[in-house]
């Protein structure tokens, strides 16, 4: 929910922990109420004929405290009371914030423990049940790796909401720009956006969009050598673009070659996508 956008109880509001007194300024509060609500025996309820007025200023109104990054500091503390071992994706998604210090959240432990709270995993399964999980019931999750370039696909910090083009970039310890899913149903996934092929022509960019569930566009098929063939035109993944700078080469598909820049490898492959690969 909006954190200035509901309106809530006073009494409940209270009973329920109110705001966590740790969390400073700005950031994430809306998050956790979020959570707390639900996981522990309330529900959030839209009003289609409310109205409610909400000015946007240009830039951030409030002086952080000593510069801190108070949303970091208030989604660690969201994620470490709430999201039980789902943490792991947070942290995954910012992994600059491991091992930063988040303060003392026993007090809020201590408060989910009193109000009988459900687990996250019990959230995820009746509050949002659609929602895609990166590394559960996936044939793999993490890096993408060419084998012909060593490079890894990467969403190069582009905007996902605006169809953008998945590009290569070298391999990285550790970054959640590199991080992406095969599901189930052959997708390849970065959680809620899919790699989609619109057009028919020779060599086609490989764009972001929204996963629509329906097979078409968004379906592959692996094979051995560590092919992956785009389904509905039965072209192949490739990482190279003749007449491109190596530097600005982004995720295509072209006719099948045989081409090393069109064998890829997976991080954290299932034993049944190996066996798809072999």
């Amino acid at each position: 929910m909006s954190g200035g956008l509901f309106a809530i109880n006073r009494n409940y509001f209270f009973e329920l922990g109110a705001y966590d007194e740790g969390m400073e300024l700005w950031g994430a509060e809306n998050l956790e109420m979020s959570f707390r609500v639900w996981m522990c025996g309330g529900s959030l309820d839209i009003v289609p004929c409310s109205r409610v007025g909400h000015v946007f200023r240009a830039n951030n109104p409030y002086l952080l405290p000593g510069g801190r990054d108070t949303h970091a500091l208030n989604a660690m503390r969201t994620a470490e009371v709430w999201l039980d071992d789902y943490k792991r994706l947070f942290y995954n998604h910012r992994s600059d914030l491991m091992g930063q210090d988040y303060g003392d959240v026993s007090s809020r432990k201590a408060l989910r423990r009193k109000l009988g709270c459900k687990s996250f995993r019990w959230y995820l399964e009746n509050v949002f049940p659609q929602k895609f999980i990166p590394d559960e019931n996936v044939l793999s999750f993490g890096k993408l790796r060419n084998v012909g370039t060593t490079m890894c696909v990467d969403t190069m910090g582009r905007d996902e909401n605006d169809l953008p083009a998945v590009g290569m970039y070298s391999c990285q310890d550790v970054s959640n720009s590199q991080m992406f899913s095969v599901s189930k149903g052959k997708e390849i996934r970065r959680e809620d956006k899919c790699f989609d092929v619109g057009k028919r022509n020779e060599t086609i960019t490989v764009r972001l969009f929204d996963c629509h569930g329906d097979g078409g566009n968004q379906v592959w098929t692996f094979g051995p050598g560590g092919v992956i063939m785009h389904s509905l035109t039965d072209k192949c993944l490739d990482a190279f673009t003749p007449g491109v700078p190596p530097d600005e080469q982004d995720l295509v598909v072209t006719s099948c070659s045989g081409s090393p820049t069109q064998r890829w490898m997976f991080e954290g492959a299932s034993q049944e996508l190996n066996q798809m690969l072999r």
